[in-house]
């Protein structure tokens, strides 16, 4: 190691032994005046290291942060070529993320060794990448060629307060092991529906939950996040601190910060009624028929949730309905009309929440390259139609090319799940307006192996959408809303927020993060000047 190395190593354990009382005490009287679970290790007071990003360092720059992380904390370092790191690169659900090659990956186990990494890749300029759960489906998301890789896998607590009112969870967990660890003690969060999907993402995304009919997106079920800011320093981000770096947090995406813990709201747990069922492709009219009257009765019914999926399997098309009731009720009116239609299989039982999860990942495998947009519009039989038979006659032109999987799926955003948008502050989706309208969330979704046919399927993709927008303007039923969770590298999302969204997200950034780390060296998710495809950086590598 060099001795530029070394002076870097003795400046970064200086700022560790620099926190003082009072710093600390103002942290963990923040947490007890919010009634919450303080989170362990050290902190990292406003670094002095400093420095534009004019000039993005080379490759060789990201070594020598391997090896200094590697020297202050022994053990969280994982190098190419090794079994760990190899290990740690299969968490990803999707090969094109798999593929990368970070120059190591780094896996603190605390929001002080995340506070020392920022130190440490910003002092450098070394571009990284942050992984929670590793769901996301577009190479870059959360994951990085050449720079280096924080995975927050080891970050993983599942904590419950004292009154039972708030969950705490690191961004490292995945919700099986929510929802697993939750329901012995009766009581739930608004979380994911797919057990492999991690914390962070899914909720910094906006979050859909099976009881978001009830109770809202998983974002507006937050209290407050822990998070560590571009300077190092930690925060907590609240109605009463930092409320507008709270109300950014609340679909803003990954652009002002490293939450090192989520607390969230915790709701009553009850076993639950649902699954799959499919369906043949001709009784299309019949399906849709019905998904639109769910549409106007989970209004008067909120425990219900409906997915549509249009499959490809055996060489026909197919219908998959995901049902779920959040209850142990097997003969819900608001599913009646779903239960009537003949089904070639049906899984739907009574069962709890953690098994739904599992059902829903066995149903979406891991290793592919994958492909998901996003595309919203008023909830309308004409519109909802018309996407069917675009998706389907689109995709057949690509079923030529062997290995890719479509599915295209469909659900709604109803107004019982935007009404909790404007809660504690609201966020910055762009829906809480006219929230007596029901949209239209619209899926498409393309899995394959061969990088060969990255290209078609991004087009055919893309006409998908471009097509159900265009039909959307022409009926008066579009909407610009695009679900981050579900968009493409291709898409630009906090555009799709609106004007007021944007400026004031731009605002929070320049207040919290003025140079742009989490805009330009934090190189994954939905940036705030555009599609991730077209952000570039402030120089070259």
């Amino acid at each position: 190691m060099d001795l530029f190395s070394f002076y870097l190593i003795s400046v970064l354990l200086g700022v560790l032994r620099s926190i003082s009382n009072a710093e600390n005490l103002t942290f963990q009287t923040s947490i007890r005046d919010l009634h919450l679970q303080a989170g362990q290790g050290q902190f990292l007071g406003p670094s002095a290291i400093s420095g534009s990003f004019d000039q993005l360092v080379t490759t060789d720059t990201c070594s020598r942060a391997c090896e200094i992380l590697a020297a202050i904390r022994p053990g969280t370092v994982l190098t190419p070529f090794t079994p760990a790191y190899e290990r740690a690169k299969f968490g990803y659900w999707t090969k094109n993320q798999a593929e990368s090659n970070s120059r190591c990956i780094y896996q603190p186990i605390s929001a002080g060794e995340v506070s020392l990494a920022v130190v440490l890749l910003k002092s450098l300029r070394c571009p990284f990448a942050v992984k929670s759960g590793g769901h996301g489906c577009y190479d870059g998301q959360s994951s990085i060629s050449q720079g280096i890789t924080i995975d927050l896998g080891k970050i993983d607590q599942i904590n419950l307060s004292d009154d039972r009112s708030v969950v705490t969870l690191g961004p490292g967990s995945r919700w099986l092991n929510v929802y697993t660890a939750l329901e012995p003690l009766n009581v739930t969060v608004i979380g994911g529906r797919d057990a492999g999907v991690g914390i962070g993402g899914f909720l910094l995304g906006g979050g859909i939950s099976f009881q978001s009919s009830q109770y809202g997106f998983g974002c507006d079920n937050i209290v407050a996040y822990e998070i560590v800011l571009a300077n190092g320093s930690m925060v907590i981000a609240s109605e009463e601190q930092n409320s507008d770096l709270y109300k950014a947090l609340r679909g803003g995406g990954s652009n002002f910060g490293i939450v090192t813990a989520f607390h969230l709201d915790a709701y009553p747990n009850t076993p639950m009624w649902g699954g799959s069922r499919i369906c043949k492709y001709d009784k299309t009219p019949d399906i849709t028929r019905a998904f639109m009257n769910y549409a106007s009765l989970v209004e008067e019914d909120s425990k219900a949730s409906v997915i549509l999926n249009l499959l490809y399997q055996n060489g026909q098309w197919v219908w998959q309905l995901d049902l779920e009731y959040c209850a142990p009720v097997s003969d819900a009116s608001v599913m009646r009309e779903f239960m009537d239609i003949p089904a070639i299989e049906d899984e739907t039982a009574i069962t709890n929440q953690s098994q739904l999860t599992v059902a829903m990942a066995e149903r979406a495998p891991r290793g592919y390259r994958s492909s998901f947009w996003a595309s919203t519009g008023k909830a309308d039989i004409l519109l909802l139609t018309f996407y069917v038979e675009t998706f389907v006659a689109e995709s057949e032109k690509v079923l030529k090319s062997p290995g890719i999987i479509p599915a295209g799926d469909i659900q709604i955003i109803p107004p019982g799940q935007r009404r909790p948008m404007t809660k504690r502050g609201g966020n910055v989706l762009g829906l809480a307006d006219n929230t007596n309208e029901t949209l239209i969330l619209f899926n498409p979704v393309f899995l394959w192996d061969d990088p060969a046919h990255d290209d078609i399927a991004y087009a055919t993709l893309s006409t998908i959408i471009e097509k159900t927008n265009e039909k959307s303007v022409r009926l008066g039923l579009q909407s610009d809303f695009i679900y981050m969770n579900y968009a493409s590298q291709f898409q630009d999302v906090i555009g799709s927020y609106g004007k007021k969204s944007q400026e004031f997200l731009h605002a929070v950034a320049e207040k919290y993060d003025p140079e742009g780390v989490f805009q330009y060296l934090a190189t994954g998710g939905h940036k705030l000047y555009g599609p991730p495809r077209h952000a570039l950086f402030k120089g070259e590598i």
